[in-house]
């Protein structure tokens, strides 16, 4: 019997797992947030580069939701939200940051709120 297929296997999960940890490790340091005096600044994305800025007088919803896998590691995801439908997200931070920032969101953004 022909051990060819065995090792072929082995190899395609290899090189499948290595691209997994470096796809991984890629998109963790491309993402990013910053707030600045007037404005979030969201950037992401491995291939396509994104960067996002939504001033805090526009920010309508700020949610944090942390499915099971981010609870497991004390993780949560903070997406902020304007009236024309633009959001931006911030996956995998730590929970406590999570809520820190969506306390200071609701802050800047009561304070600055626009005028329709």
């Amino acid at each position: 019997m022909p051990s060819w297929p065995g090792w072929a296997g082995a190899g395609i999960v290899l090189v499948w797992s290595v691209w997994r940890w470096w796809r991984l490790r890629a998109v963790w340091e491309a993402t990013g947030y910053s707030l600045t005096q007037d404005e979030v600044l969201v950037r992401g994305g491995l291939f396509f580069r994104t960067q996002c800025a939504l001033p805090f007088g526009r920010i309508q919803t700020i949610e944090v939701d942390s499915g099971p896998l981010q609870r497991r590691f004390g993780l949560a995801t903070v997406t902020v939200a304007t009236g024309a439908y633009q959001s931006v997200s911030v996956e995998d931070i730590e929970t406590e940051e999570a809520e820190r920032i969506r306390d200071l969101l609701t802050r800047l953004a009561t304070e600055r709120q626009v005028a329709l």
